[in-house]
């Protein structure tokens, strides 16, 4: 399943991509969805948020999200981060870790960790903890 998700829009382990998502709009009702999209670091109209956050409890409940349709499960705080994002019109590009690198692959996991401070330090805006995103309406 997590597979598939990413053998949609694979990165380059040989460059500076990366890969972004796209929170779509929807109904409180809705599942959350969102679209990856691809993009090298460094590229001039680039704007993008990264969140930092703890993941949680590895036993804590997943909550099961769509990118690019394919299901998709993550943690119970970066869901309600997600929610709250949705539901305040906060569509941007988001970079976030457990979503934008494959966890499973060994090797674009090191390259990614390899590319963070390029990807921190180009960022249009930081959010520190999912909750900081609660009171960030700018």
């Amino acid at each position: 399943m997590t597979s598939e998700v990413y053998s949609s829009l694979p990165i380059g382990t040989a460059s500076k991509e990366i890969r972004l998502i796209e929170l779509l709009p929807g109904r409180e009702d809705e599942p959350i969805s969102c679209i990856f999209h691809r993009y090298t670091l460094g590229s001039p109209d680039l704007e993008y948020t990264a969140l930092s956050y703890t993941w949680g409890d590895p036993k804590s409940p997943k909550y099961k999200i769509l990118i690019d349709n394919y299901a998709f499960n993550i943690r119970q705080n970066l869901w309600h981060f997600l929610k709250q994002g949705r539901q305040f019109g906060r569509y941007g590009l988001l970079w976030i870790d457990a979503i934008s690198v494959d966890q499973s692959d060994i090797n674009e996991r090191n390259h990614q960790v390899a590319l963070m401070r390029d990807i921190y330090s180009q960022v249009r805006r930081r959010l520190l903890t999912a909750q900081a995103a609660l009171f960030n309406h700018d």
